[in-house]
């Protein structure tokens, strides 16, 4: 492995673990003022980016790199949690059927996007963070990413596009690329959307689904605050909802508001 012995070279650390563990971690809080920990007993080697000249570090950067060409991952200390999850979630044979099904019939990236969400959806109802989760598929796989996050976790992959796919692969092949683009049938109500962007997002959103023979749109709030905040739509927006027939999912701080075209 190239890149561990360039690491080796830069920390300068003899490695004679067969199995080696390795995590890298922003803040070290030792007072030692070490660049690294090497746990032999358990082939376990901690890196400490803040004890590290700024040379160093960017040298750690290119290494990343070459090692995640390799397929392999490094890992910082606050995501091991994380690390025992993925272990528990790739035993836990339950999102298998899913990755089987869309395996063969969407992009390469997508089933990427998809494999990586589903995994935060077993996180998030886990009880666990998984904004850290959410930002990583984003910064990996951009908008689209984080529409099939949010579709995944709201079980649209599952509930929606594979009894379309079931029984028609071309309105699937048309609804699917409209789906993870641009999210027609859903909206993710998030702490920072103001009422206004709301409002502007269903609008646009129904217009789509209209023009797609689409007969339903879901508003979505996950949080206490989310969820006051739909309701408050709702409220403040009588009138307009007056439109259309709605009925309205609400449990455990998740509030689901199905607007259904008329």
């Amino acid at each position: 492995m190239a890149w561990l012995d360039k690491l080796k070279s830069i920390i300068n650390f003899e490695w004679n673990s067969p199995l080696l563990n390795i995590n890298i971690t922003r803040n070290s809080h030792n007072i030692d003022n070490k660049e690294y920990f090497y746990d032999k007993s358990e082939g376990r080697l901690d890196i400490f980016l803040d004890r590290l000249s700024p040379e160093k570090r960017e040298k750690i950067k290119e290494i990343v790199k070459d090692n995640i060409k390799e397929g392999n991952a490094f890992l910082e200390r606050n995501t091991l949690k994380l690390l025992y999850r993925l272990n528990d979630f790739k035993n836990n044979k339950e999102h298998d059927s899913i990755l089987s099904f869309f395996k063969n019939i969407i992009l390469s990236t997508d089933y990427e996007a998809l494999e990586a969400s589903l995994f935060l959806r077993y996180v998030f109802m886990q009880g666990g963070d998984v904004n850290r989760l959410k930002r990583d598929i984003r910064d990996r796989f951009g908008g689209r990413g984080k529409n099939i996050a949010n579709l995944c976790t709201a079980g649209y992959f599952e509930e929606f596009l594979i009894p379309l796919y079931n029984s028609s692969k071309e309105r699937f092949s048309e609804l699917y690329e409209l789906a993870v683009s641009k999210s027609p049938f859903a909206i993710f109500v998030h702490a920072s959307m103001e009422e206004s962007e709301i409002m502007t997002e269903l609008i646009g959103k129904l217009d789509i689904s209209k023009k797609y023979g689409l007969k339903f749109i879901h508003i979505h709030g996950i949080s206490e605050m989310n969820v006051r905040k739909v309701k408050e739509i709702i409220k403040n927006q009588k009138q307009y909802f007056d439109f259309f027939e709605k009925e309205i999912y609400e449990k455990d701080n998740i509030i689901i508001v199905e607007i259904i075209l008329k």
